[in-house]
């Protein structure tokens, strides 16, 4: 299937969504897959006009691939997206009502056009929730608080991730670039360090943090290196607390603090966000709507974390044709991360952090969200995608009038068959185009692309067993992942259905284990 051209990969897709009435309707009266085409066309032959021969074949053939990438979009985005997120954010506002929440605050960044869709319908159909955007970030939140638990904090620097460098994870502290340079120059003098396992290079080399690789194996010594790291943990800590005013006080501005019964509503994974927020205001009650959850905090009520698409114990198909770093990228916003909160007036007079700008927002507010810059073309993509998603959101909205609520609980097997196609066996123009996308997984964000160029024996040890032995420390070296595997392995060319096949055997044993070991820990 990854080999049909774009007719044919829409054709699957409208087959596919046919099967849900409601949003198919939806998807065939904001279909305009031609119209792109054609205004593009037209502007080619306008600019055409005077220019050279050989000059035109390149206009004419660079004219060709943006119209046939507008095209790619655009059916995703009506057969896929559109529908996806519209049947999602129907059910959190009739969950909401139905739970007593009167207010709901989507998470930035994920939450955007989830936010975006949801105070239109709320709006012109009259239900009442208040729908509200909250700037944040697992970074923004997670700072502040690092200073109240040494050794949760410690965990959270030294988690795992993708592409792990020293510097990435001493980034995490909070600590300013000078401050990570002077500890990371002690640490990397000890002989102990090392002697981690599966680290690249050597002592004594003088080598850049940047390019020292750390392995997953590494971590729990890397941790306990950190915490008896002289002036490590005194320095996060002092770092801390002086963020946490302005990060309370944004919070409670934007009234997170009101007597009022709200959730939040974010896309998942992990639900760390609520336990964090709840642990920062002092509110034991707080709830969350998400896409879905592969795993729960401690220490947490499981009947306070609601789940649309799949839960830490349900759900394994769902699971395995999805890709939650793929989600990420498109359910995005046409703005930076939230670095941290300032204080107006203090603004300027507070020093250049050289790593964000101040977001600006209109009328008065005490406390202003920091913001990450953002990529430009990524960010014109995202614009793209909200007007897309507008023309969508005002025929649902229409249709809701008519018959309300729509099927929604029956469309989760039709979005099931459509992610497995997208997401699991993109096409390569699909992989080309949405697997160019700039992601990160980590904590902050850095330059990278969503699905990483992949030799065939990188793409090999992402394989079940060698996978597995990685993700237990055994092997050698660092194993290099993909944010979006399967567009790596269409992309690379050569043995895509085995690339293909021996990932998804891999993703079905981690949630099978994952599920059992979530059962055996609650008996």
């Amino acid at each position: 299937m990854w080999r049909d051209t774009p007719g044919e990969r829409k054709t699957r897709y409208e087959e596919i969504l046919s099967r849900s009435p409601f949003f198919y309707e939806a998807a065939k009266k904001t279909e305009n897959f031609r119209e792109h085409i054609y205004t593009d066309a037209r502007e080619a032959m306008k600019s055409a006009k005077g220019r050279k021969p050989a000059d035109l074949m390149k206009s004419r053939a660079a004219d060709g691939a943006a119209a046939v990438s507008k095209a790619i979009e655009t059916t995703v985005t009506d057969y896929v997206i559109a529908p996806m997120l519209h049947a999602f954010v129907l059910w959190v506002l009739h969950s909401a009502m139905e739970n007593g929440h009167k207010r709901l605050y989507f998470l930035a960044r994920d939450g955007y056009l989830m936010y975006n869709t949801a105070v239109r319908m709320c709006r012109d159909i009259g239900i009442p929730v208040d729908c509200r955007y909250l700037y944040c970030s697992r970074y923004s939140i997670r700072v502040p608080m690092y200073h109240l638990d040494m050794d949760e904090t410690l965990d959270y620097i030294c988690r795992g991730g993708m592409d792990l460098t020293l510097k990435r994870i001493l980034d995490r502290s909070g600590l300013t670039a000078e401050q990570i340079s002077g500890f990371a120059d002690k640490l990397t003098e000890q002989r102990a360090f090392w002697q981690l396992p599966g680290l690249t290079g050597a002592a004594g080399e003088n080598q850049s943090p940047e390019n020292i690789h750390i392995s997953h194996a590494a971590l729990a010594g890397l941790r306990q290196l950190l915490s008896e790291l002289p002036g490590f943990t005194e320095a996060v800590a002092e770092n801390s607390g002086s963020k946490m005013e302005a990060a309370a006080g944004y919070l409670t501005q934007e009234g997170l603090r009101d007597d009022i019964p709200y959730a939040i509503v974010d896309s998942g994974w992990v639900g760390s966000m609520q336990k964090v927020l709840g642990q920062l205001l002092q509110k034991d009650d707080m709830e969350g709507y998400y896409w879905g959850l592969y795993e729960l905090p401690q220490d947490v009520d499981p009947d306070s974390y609601h789940c649309y698409y799949f839960t830490p114990g349900e759900g394994l198909k769902r699971k395995v044709d999805f890709a939650n770093c793929l989600f990420e990228a498109i359910f995005s916003a046409p703005h930076g991360m939230t670095l941290s909160y300032e204080k107006k007036p203090d603004l300027e007079s507070a020093p250049e952090s050289g790593r964000g700008k101040t977001f600006s927002y209109e009328g008065s507010r005490t406390y202003i969200p920091v913001l990450a810059e953002i990529d430009n073309e990524y960010r014109l993509f995202i614009k793209r995608e909200e007007m897309r998603l507008e023309r969508y959101t005002r025929h649902v909205i229409d249709m809701v009038r008519r018959a309300y609520p729509p099927p929604e609980k029956d469309f989760r097997y039709t979005v099931r068959k459509l992610l497995r196609l997208f997401m699991s066996c993109p096409t390569e123009e699909e992989a080309r185009i949405y697997g160019n996308f700039p992601f990160s997984d980590d904590v902050l964000e850095y330059s990278g692309r969503l699905a990483a160029d992949l030799t065939q024996q990188e793409l090999a040890a992402n394989h079940l067993c060698r996978k597995s032995l990685a993700m237990m420390g055994i092997g050698r070296g660092v194993h290099r992942e993909s944010g979006w595997y399967e567009a790596s392995a269409v992309m690379a060319g050569t043995r895509i259905n085995k690339h293909l096949r021996g990932y998804r055997r891999y993703k079905t044993l981690l949630y099978i284990s994952t599920a059992y070991r979530k059962q055996r820990s609650t008996r």
